[in-house]
């Protein structure tokens, strides 16, 4: 968690660059935590309620994707690069 505003917006967007380069498969939906000092107590607790409902959509979006690259990998191969 980044303190700042941005949250590390920045640095987890080019993050998903990287990670395409190593055939993982970023998702699209993102949940920021600009100035986690106020989103969150000191024990850890998250403050404002509003993040649950972009937190639950994330989670489920993250479970999607993982039970169909599961399936994918198991059913469909991923073609080879041509060579040369």
């Amino acid at each position: 968690m980044a303190s700042g505003v941005g949250g590390g917006i920045r640095a987890s967007e080019a993050l998903k660059t990287a990670l395409i380069e190593l055939h993982a498969v970023p998702i699209r939906e993102s949940v920021h935590f600009g100035e986690a000092r106020t989103i969150f107590d000191a024990g850890g607790n998250l403050l404002k309620p509003d993040f649950i409902r972009r937190i639950d959509h994330f989670i489920a979006e993250l479970e999607w994707y993982a039970r169909a690259l599961k399936w994918g990998r198991h059913h469909v191969p991923i073609p080879e690069r041509p060579r040369g």
